[in-house]
């Protein structure tokens, strides 16, 4: 899973599925039953389809950060503003994401 999977991904707009490598990723254990994972990217279902490709089956998923945003203390659904250094880390965040994808 840290190397990236093949995983089939349907298009929503044509209906045709493509076959595509995930990114690499940081994958560690937490526990007997519990991995962390850490994405660069996150496409529809990407976990599912990961776990799925090995043989796996995803019980629960567990949002814990967004980019450089850490989501400690929101309750499920819930939404706050965001602070002026959190919109800054977000800009740059996207920013360097931007450059290195060029």
């Amino acid at each position: 899973l840290a190397d990236g999977v093949e995983i089939e991904t349907p298009q929503q707009r044509s209906g045709a599925t493509t076959t595509q490598r995930t990114r690499p990723c940081e994958v560690s254990r937490e526990g007997d039953r519990r991995l962390r994972f850490v994405l660069a990217e996150g496409r529809n279902r990407q976990l599912r389809r990961m776990a799925e490709a090995v043989g796996h089956a995803v019980v629960r998923l567990e949002r814990v950060a967004f980019g450089p945003l850490a989501v400690d203390g929101l309750e499920r659904g819930a939404a706050r503003e965001l602070t002026a250094s959190e919109r800054a880390e977000v800009v740059a965040h996207v920013d360097a994401a931007a450059s290195s994808s060029s």
